[in-house]
């Protein structure tokens, strides 16, 4: 399968969104997993506590797609740390 048209929101479309999520922290955490950090809908929901690394700002993020184990680091932007000390 060959994607040609991708599409990824603009800046106006990420905050508008994060303005209809509100203040509801779970949505909200879930919400910047996907903007900021790139994760997956169901990497975002699958994603558990000794996976974060907040001394480095790392998350460790293991493929779901492979069969075998393989992870990924990813930053943690500012907004995305601030809303997990929410």
């Amino acid at each position: 399968m060959i994607i040609s048209d991708l599409h990824y929101l603009d800046e106006r479309q990420a905050n508008l969104l994060l303005k209809k999520v509100g203040q509801r922290k779970k949505y909200r955490l879930i919400t910047l997993l996907m903007l900021d950090a790139g994760l997956r809908v169901s990497e975002a929901v699958s994603l558990r506590f000794e996976n974060l690394r907040f001394r480095e700002k790392l998350i460790r993020v293991r493929s779901l797609k492979k069969k075998d184990e393989t992870y990924r680091d990813v930053p943690i932007s500012s907004r995305l740390l601030d809303s997990f000390a929410a």
